[in-house]
């Protein structure tokens, strides 16, 4: 499977280049990874040196992250690199227990209460979260009052209706949305942008759109341009063969970023995220 998805990745490198979509340079500054996952499937096949080994050789500098079980990400933290920094959030899940159920266990609610009274964490996510199902729970809004109190993020794998529905819960929220909605196009997502100021959103799995053979996706730059200050890449490791392809998927993100005025591209490789979190 690794070795199929790795040369999907290789090849859409290699096509660009050779096919005009890599006319100009790839983005060479440092990068803030605003979706990043140090799971329990990776630990015994990437050792926490070795996971920040990667992240360091793509020059990625600060990374957003929030783990199954969380302490994937407390792992990474009690290595203390000195060139990547470590930004975790919460995320309430267990291997046992994961994105279809985490919101219906008690346990996994109070631990996750409990983490943002806390405050070691910056904040909630990546969480799924479906406005049908997840927004109707009444301790799921409690608990997301509760972080937008405390001036802690949400990351939410949502598509727009449910972020609209977290905003409504919680006008305060600061949202990180996960893949920008995934699937939303342009349209929504600068619409959702225009209408909220407390919305950024990482652009992990959008790469494959943003960027084609013929170049930058018109709609997409207008986008990004209009929102420069919103943005943040993402390599959204959430499986080992995510780790595998690291390096093409942080390729790829320097391939679209190029495509950029600089301006606009160093706001969203690194500064934005940056900003955020106070990493200077």
């Amino acid at each position: 499977m690794f070795a199929f998805r790795q040369f999907i990745w290789i090849a859409l490198v290699t096509f660009c280049t050779c096919f005009g979509a890599a006319a100009d340079e790839p983005y060479k500054g440092r990068l803030f990874d605003g979706h990043l996952h140090y799971s329990h499937q990776a630990w015994d096949v990437f050792d926490t040196n070795a996971a920040l080994q990667l992240l360091d050789e793509a020059s990625v500098r600060g990374a957003l992250t929030s783990s199954t079980p969380d302490e994937g990400t407390q792992r990474l933290m009690a290595e203390q690199h000195p060139r990547v920094r470590i930004v975790p959030l919460y995320r309430p899940y267990t291997p046992a227990a994961g994105s279809g159920s985490w919101f219906k266990r008690a346990t996994h609610l109070d631990n996750a209460e409990a983490a943002m009274e806390a405050a070691m964490h910056r904040g909630l996510g990546e969480v799924h979260i479906h406005a049908s199902v997840v927004m109707k729970s009444a301790r799921i809004r409690k608990l997301l009052k509760r972080v937008a109190e405390l001036g802690l993020y949400v990351q939410p794998h949502s598509g727009y209706e449910a972020v609209t529905e977290i905003f409504k819960a919680a006008p305060d929220s600061k949202v990180i949305w996960a893949h920008a909605g995934f699937s939303d196009p342009p349209s929504i997502i600068g619409r959702m942008m225009d209408k909220y100021d407390n919305l950024w959103a990482d652009l992990s799995y959008r790469e494959m759109h943003i960027i084609t053979a013929e170049g930058i996706d018109p709609y997409w730059r207008a986008l990004l341009v209009r929102h420069a200050d919103r943005f943040m890449i993402g390599s959204d490791t959430w499986s080992v063969d995510r780790w595998y392809a690291f390096p093409s998927i942080i390729e790829e993100n320097r391939m679209w970023l190029g495509h950029l005025p600089k301006d606009v591209a160093d706001k969203i490789a690194h500064l934005n995220g940056e900003r955020l979190f106070g990493l200077h």
